[in-house]
């Protein structure tokens, strides 16, 4: 890893890459950035491809647009980013745009509308102290559709982002497995590589860490497939970027 200091390169950690599983993995070929390998049944794949490119495309915008903060007691490496749009706190209006080497393509596609409007990110609302008419309907709501704040599971994002929210409710119109062919809400939905909805918010999942290493300077990418890679690391990264507020909902920063 190198770091430019006064124009020059310097060293800034060094060390071996290969360990053992990698020496030990298939060579693959590599492929274009964005090239996506999820596949959907004829008559909803390009509406569904619309909606995946353009979901991660607004969730990439809302991420390089987070202010960000120093970490006072972490590494160099080390920032936080809050979740709104002006931080007082933030140094001269840095932004995590401003971090990365240039621009990823995935904002100027051209792949259509979305055809709703939409809200990227939301603060979920907090809940009132119970009462003793409410208590055993709030209490019903939560086991149907809640899940557990401090699980780190791509499932715990459902509630900030909206517009997975929307994604995977018109998605669900198309899918019928047996999830989706009973109905529900998004809060239903649950790792099953068979549904339309899994595969569609994997495939925003693919977009954003392409986008991540499109802005960074990576040419192309692996050829691995989208089970392989599980979801690319992408939902641990905004996990981090919701911490604060998932744990403690005082706060609206996050760690990166």
């Amino acid at each position: 890893m190198l770091v430019n200091v006064a124009g020059k390169v310097k060293k800034l950690f060094g060390g071996k890459y290969d360990s053992q599983q990698t020496l030990m993995s298939e060579p693959r070929v590599r492929q274009k950035l964005y090239h996506s390998p999820f596949q959907y049944p004829k008559g909803s794949h390009n509406s569904i491809k619309i909606q995946t490119q353009r979901t991660a495309q607004e969730m990439m915008r809302w991420l390089l647009d987070r202010p960000v903060l120093p970490e006072p007691f972490g590494s160099r490496l080390m920032f936080n980013i809050s979740l709104g749009q002006q931080d007082p706190g933030s140094a001269r209006g840095l932004r995590v745009a401003h971090l990365l080497g240039r621009t990823p393509e995935l904002l100027n596609m051209r792949c259509g509308d979305l055809g709703r409007t939409f809200v990227v990110y939301s603060e979920p609302r907090e809940k009132m102290p119970p009462s003793v008419d409410n208590f055993l309907r709030d209490f019903e709501e939560d086991e149907e559709d809640s899940f557990p704040p401090d699980e780190d599971r791509l499932e715990s994002l459902l509630p900030y982002f909206h517009i997975l929210q929307d994604l995977l409710d018109n998605v669900a119109q198309s899918c019928r497995c047996s999830t989706c062919y009973q109905g529900g809400s998004y809060s239903k939905f649950r790792f099953d590589a068979g549904c339309l909805q899994y595969k569609s918010v994997m495939e925003v999942m693919l977009y954003l860490a392409h986008g991540v290493v499109d802005a960074l300077g990576a040419p192309d990418a692996s050829a691995s497939t989208g089970s392989e890679n599980d979801d690319f690391g992408v939902s641990r990264i905004l996990l981090d970027a919701i911490q604060g507020i998932r744990f403690e909902l005082s706060t609206l920063r996050g760690k990166s």
